[in-house]
């Protein structure tokens, strides 16, 4: 009888953190910007003339802040320019290669502001994962730094709680949102 009650509790326990993990459909929605610039030109990485790399950073990064971000919002999109969301994150990515070392290094800020382009933070996060420069999977290995970029950002979102509080403020207060292309016109430090 003990046991029966001790697993039915612990039942209804897992079910509630569970419920708490996912949320109570509290959480905002996010939209992600990233430069045109990004999509646009691609960064020569590695040792010139010997050891070199073209890499277009714009889908690496969202790609890597997609899945990184999805299970913290309701909802993660990308920013057209004119959407609009209860919270704008911008990343600002940056990529270079050690030939001598045969890694990759990536720095990712990312600058939160609230659906009507008021700044609340910025977090940064540095990421690195081995690989040779030569090889057909450069696109992907330097996805994987951006990746472990991306957990380090979302590590520090989760645990600041002064920029959840921020959020849960503004959204009260019934911000207006201003189309997500607005954020680097009106705050870029």
């Amino acid at each position: 009888m003990n046991l029966r009650k001790l697993l039915l509790g612990l039942a209804l326990l897992a079910g509630s953190v569970s419920g708490a993990m996912a949320g109570d459909g509290s959480e905002p929605s996010l939209l992600i910007y990233i430069s045109p610039h990004e999509y646009n030109h691609e960064v020569r990485i590695g040792a010139h003339p010997y050891y070199t790399a073209w890499v277009l950073r714009g889908p690496l990064v969202e790609k890597a802040a997609r899945t990184a971000l999805q299970p913290l919002f309701r909802e993660v999109d990308s920013c057209d320019g004119s959407n609009s969301a209860d919270v704008i994150v911008w990343l600002k990515p940056q990529l270079s290669y050690n030939p001598a070392l045969g890694r990759y290094y990536v720095q990712i800020k990312a600058q939160f502001h609230l659906g009507n382009a008021n700044h609340l933070a910025t977090l940064k996060a540095t990421g690195q994962y081995d690989g040779f420069l030569g090889s057909v999977y450069v696109d992907s290995q330097v996805q994987q730094a951006y990746a472990d970029a991306m957990q380090d950002i979302v590590r520090q979102y989760a645990a600041d709680a002064n920029l959840h509080e921020a959020i849960r403020s503004g959204l009260a207060k019934g911000i207006t949102r201003s189309p997500c292309g607005m954020v680097p016109l009106i705050h870029n430090p």
